[in-house]
């Protein structure tokens, strides 16, 4: 049987590399766990491989067990069934909040040799070091003043303006989980690929809230962001269990500061703000 040679070396020190060799009947898990044993790694968080080298391509994510949203599940992708020519690149990450990134060659080909057990590291420079790195008192404070403990709004609508074109689906999901315990009880989904983040929330407030109350959401792909932030403003109503307590509106821009301006300027004169919409037409 024929072996696929790796080489993984870490983002965070390019010196630290190690040579895997894989069998190609095994799959992108075996390898998984071929590099957390190789890096000293503890395997106790999601992972993924982009086969296209880029960061949350939903097309080219192969990601762990779990993960319901992945398009392909690793453990499903048998090596030799992959497009695994020498030389291409593979891009590794693990533990998506510390985001530990690994560069992952095809190095060459192989015979598999009866008496030895595969996967295998077969050599390497560099000591791996801890997976968390240890911080002293003072950065510790620093940190933990810096990590906001809640919103403190109690319920609000939440407008939500973001490009998530090139955002996987577990980054949404993330965000959509945190906003939804913190007490988003309306969300208006506005920008390019509006409609996917939209379903996520979706997905998202049936893990948090699975017997409800749920938590509405919109989207507005042909909607101007003024029309969309307008309809946040004045013309949501959240699920009954929630509506005495939903007394705020937050507008959120991710990546664009024009986006920020317009939604700060509607929010600090709202009155303005809809007149100027509803006569616009």
């Amino acid at each position: 049987m024929k072996t696929i040679i790796f080489k993984v070396t870490s983002w965070r020190d390019m010196s630290l590399w190690r040579r895997i060799e894989c069998t190609q009947a095994q799959t992108l898990h075996h390898l998984h766990g071929a590099i957390q044993s190789a890096f000293k790694l503890d395997d106790d968080h999601a992972y993924a491989f982009f086969l296209n080298n880029r960061p949350w391509d939903q097309v080219f994510d192969y990601s762990g067990p779990g993960l319901a949203t992945t398009p392909h599940y690793a453990t499903n992708a048998v090596l030799a069934e992959l497009p695994l020519k020498i030389n291409k690149r593979i891009l590794y990450i693990f533990d998506f909040g510390d985001d530990l990134r690994y560069d992952v060659k095809v190095a060459g080909e192989g015979l598999a040799d009866r008496g030895l057990s595969y996967p295998r590291v077969i050599d390497g420079e560099g000591e791996a070091p801890p997976q968390y790195q240890s911080l002293d008192e003072d950065d510790q404070e620093a940190q933990e003043e810096d990590i906001p403990k809640e919103i403190g709004l109690g319920g609000f609508v939440c407008l939500l303006a973001w490009d998530a074109t090139a955002i996987s689906n577990h980054r949404v999901l993330a965000l959509a989980r945190s906003l939804i315990t913190d007490g988003c009880a309306y969300i208006c989904c506005w920008g390019a690929d509006c409609k996917r983040v939209h379903d996520l929330f979706v997905q998202a407030t049936v893990e948090v809230f699975p017997n409800g109350p749920h938590v509405m959401t919109a989207w507005h792909k042909e909607e101007r962001l003024d029309e969309a932030l307008w309809f946040a403003m004045f013309n949501t109503y959240p699920d009954p269990e929630l509506f005495d307590s939903c007394r705020s509106m937050i507008g959120i821009s991710i990546g664009s500061k024009v986006w920020a301006t317009e939604i700060r300027a509607a929010m600090a004169d709202p009155r303005a703000f809809s007149a100027r919409v509803v006569d616009s037409g």
